[in-house]
Protein backbone atom coordinates (compact mmCIF):
# COMPACT_ATOMS: atom_id res chain seq x y z
CA UNK A 1 0.00 0.00 0.00
CA UNK A 2 0.97 3.22 -0.97
CA UNK A 3 1.47 6.15 1.48
CA UNK A 4 -0.30 9.69 0.30
CA UNK A 5 3.28 11.59 -0.22
CA UNK A 6 3.84 8.59 -2.82
CA UNK A 7 0.64 9.20 -4.50
CA UNK A 8 0.98 12.81 -4.99
CA UNK A 9 4.75 11.98 -6.43
CA UNK A 10 2.86 9.79 -8.48
CA UNK A 11 0.15 12.31 -10.07
CA UNK A 12 3.00 14.57 -10.15
CA UNK A 13 4.58 12.58 -12.82
CA UNK A 14 2.15 10.36 -14.19
CA UNK A 15 1.78 10.75 -18.05
CA UNK A 16 -0.41 7.46 -17.77
CA UNK A 17 -4.71 7.24 -16.89
CA UNK A 18 -7.22 9.75 -18.32
CA UNK A 19 -7.40 12.11 -15.49
CA UNK A 20 -7.60 15.94 -17.21
CA UNK A 21 -4.10 17.48 -16.66
CA UNK A 22 -2.46 14.34 -18.69
CA UNK A 23 -1.71 14.77 -22.29
CA UNK A 24 -4.61 15.16 -24.83
CA UNK A 25 -3.87 12.58 -27.11
CA UNK A 26 -5.64 12.43 -30.49
CA UNK A 27 -8.76 10.76 -31.52
CA UNK A 28 -11.41 10.60 -34.22
CA UNK A 29 -14.26 12.75 -34.36
CA UNK A 30 -17.94 11.57 -35.53
CA UNK A 31 -17.46 11.39 -38.85
CA UNK A 32 -14.35 9.38 -38.28
CA UNK A 33 -11.55 12.19 -38.89
CA UNK A 34 -8.45 11.92 -36.86
CA UNK A 35 -8.15 15.29 -35.10
CA UNK A 36 -4.35 15.74 -33.41
CA UNK A 37 -3.56 15.68 -30.08
CA UNK A 38 -1.38 18.18 -28.11
CA UNK A 39 1.96 18.26 -29.36
CA UNK A 40 4.89 17.70 -27.30
CA UNK A 41 6.39 20.38 -27.45
CA UNK A 42 2.32 22.03 -25.69
CA UNK A 43 2.50 19.35 -23.73
CA UNK A 44 6.22 19.71 -22.35
CA UNK A 45 5.40 23.71 -21.81
CA UNK A 46 1.85 22.64 -20.21
CA UNK A 47 3.82 19.81 -18.01
CA UNK A 48 6.17 22.98 -16.94
CA UNK A 49 3.38 25.37 -16.38
CA UNK A 50 1.55 22.75 -13.87
CA UNK A 51 4.27 21.87 -11.44
CA UNK A 52 5.15 25.28 -11.04
CA UNK A 53 3.16 26.11 -7.89
CA UNK A 54 4.12 22.43 -6.86
CA UNK A 55 8.08 22.86 -7.12
CA UNK A 56 10.30 24.11 -4.35
CA UNK A 57 10.50 27.78 -4.48
CA UNK A 58 14.15 28.11 -4.26
CA UNK A 59 14.14 31.50 -6.62
CA UNK A 60 11.46 33.45 -5.05
CA UNK A 61 8.99 32.08 -7.93
CA UNK A 62 5.23 32.83 -7.25
CA UNK A 63 2.12 31.34 -8.51
CA UNK A 64 1.85 30.08 -12.29
CA UNK A 65 2.37 32.59 -14.76
CA UNK A 66 2.30 31.75 -18.46
CA UNK A 67 4.63 34.95 -18.89
CA UNK A 68 7.14 32.65 -17.03
CA UNK A 69 6.89 29.69 -18.93
CA UNK A 70 7.55 31.40 -22.13
CA UNK A 71 10.83 33.30 -20.34
CA UNK A 72 11.90 29.35 -19.30
CA UNK A 73 11.30 27.82 -22.36
CA UNK A 74 12.65 30.57 -24.50
CA UNK A 75 9.37 31.02 -26.18
CA UNK A 76 6.90 34.17 -27.29
CA UNK A 77 4.21 34.65 -24.93
CA UNK A 78 1.48 34.46 -27.74
CA UNK A 79 2.58 31.09 -28.33
CA UNK A 80 2.15 29.96 -24.85
CA UNK A 81 -1.21 31.66 -24.62
CA UNK A 82 -2.47 30.18 -27.90
CA UNK A 83 -1.10 26.71 -26.39
CA UNK A 84 -2.68 27.42 -23.29
CA UNK A 85 -6.06 28.53 -24.85
CA UNK A 86 -6.14 25.27 -27.18
CA UNK A 87 -5.62 23.12 -25.03
CA UNK A 88 -7.39 23.99 -22.15
CA UNK A 89 -4.60 24.80 -19.72
CA UNK A 90 -7.05 26.39 -17.05
CA UNK A 91 -9.45 23.64 -16.63
CA UNK A 92 -6.60 21.16 -16.20
CA UNK A 93 -4.37 22.89 -13.59
CA UNK A 94 -7.80 23.22 -11.51
CA UNK A 95 -8.70 19.69 -11.79
CA UNK A 96 -4.84 18.88 -11.01
CA UNK A 97 -4.75 21.12 -8.07
CA UNK A 98 -8.06 20.11 -6.73
CA UNK A 99 -6.43 16.75 -7.08
CA UNK A 100 -3.37 17.90 -5.22
CA UNK A 101 -5.23 19.53 -2.49
CA UNK A 102 -7.66 16.03 -1.88
CA UNK A 103 -4.31 13.96 -2.15
CA UNK A 104 -2.63 16.67 0.24
CA UNK A 105 -5.67 16.07 2.78
CA UNK A 106 -5.49 12.23 3.06
CA UNK A 107 -1.53 12.58 3.87
CA UNK A 108 -2.45 15.37 6.79
CA UNK A 109 -5.21 12.69 7.59
CA UNK A 110 -2.61 9.65 7.80
CA UNK A 111 -0.01 11.87 8.92
CA UNK A 112 -2.73 13.02 12.18
CA UNK A 113 -3.48 9.35 12.49
CA UNK A 114 -0.16 7.88 13.19
CA UNK A 115 0.66 10.70 15.32
CA UNK A 116 -2.18 9.87 17.55
CA UNK A 117 -1.39 6.22 17.76
CA UNK A 118 2.57 7.29 18.58
CA UNK A 119 0.78 9.25 21.46
CA UNK A 120 -1.36 6.16 22.88
CA UNK A 121 1.72 4.17 22.82
CA UNK A 122 3.62 6.87 24.55
CA UNK A 123 0.76 7.11 27.07
CA UNK A 124 0.03 3.66 27.37
CA UNK A 125 4.21 2.89 28.14
CA UNK A 126 4.07 6.07 30.74
CA UNK A 127 0.89 4.74 32.56
CA UNK A 128 2.14 1.20 32.95
CA UNK A 129 5.18 2.62 33.84
CA UNK A 130 4.05 5.08 36.56
CA UNK A 131 1.97 1.50 37.68
CA UNK A 132 5.41 -0.34 37.83
CA UNK A 133 6.72 2.79 40.32
CA UNK A 134 3.47 2.84 42.23
CA UNK A 135 3.97 -0.95 42.72
CA UNK A 136 7.81 -0.76 43.61
CA UNK A 137 6.74 2.39 45.86
CA UNK A 138 3.63 0.16 47.64
CA UNK A 139 5.88 -3.07 47.97
CA UNK A 140 8.47 -1.02 49.97
CA UNK A 141 6.24 0.78 52.19
CA UNK A 142 5.01 -2.58 53.18
CA UNK A 143 8.55 -3.60 53.46
CA UNK A 144 9.08 -1.08 55.95
CA UNK A 145 5.83 -2.14 58.09
CA UNK A 146 7.09 -5.38 58.04
CA UNK A 147 10.35 -4.29 59.45
CA UNK A 148 9.01 -1.99 62.23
Amino acid sequence: MSTPTEEILQLLTSVDGNQPWNRIRGKRNEEGQLIKGEPEEAWQAFMHYRNMQYLPLTDGEGPRRLLRVAERLNKKITLIQRWSSKWNWPARVLAFDRAMISKQAEEDAWQLQKARERVAWQTQMLAMKGCHALKQKAAGIENARDQL
